[in-house]
């Protein structure tokens, strides 16, 4: 089973240098809002589910491979997939 999450420069281990099944990448802007960019490294589609730290749901995404970038407010979450979940901080 890979572990499958990165974030920002922060990754975890990966067994025998597998790349991760999925990462986040968390890029600040300027306008109060950041990019959460997913990025989905398995050859099928998955479902991410983004909830604020209070647990409220904020976005689903189904993702296929590649990239998906979801703008966010600055702030705390929880990115939920079939891979696990990751905290995400948004600046």
């Amino acid at each position: 089973m890979l572990l499958g999450f990165s974030v920002l420069a922060m990754s975890m281990p990966v067994v025998a240098q597998q790349r991760a099944a999925v990462d986040y990448v968390v890029t600040s802007t300027t306008s109060g809002k950041g990019v959460l960019v997913i990025e989905n490294n398995t050859e099928s589609v998955c479902r991410f589910t983004i909830y604020s730290i209070t647990g409220q749901v904020v976005r689903v995404l189904v993702v296929k491979p590649g990239n998906e970038r979801v703008e966010l407010q600055k702030g705390f979450y929880i990115v939920k997939s079939e891979y696990g979940s990751q905290k995400v901080v948004v600046r």
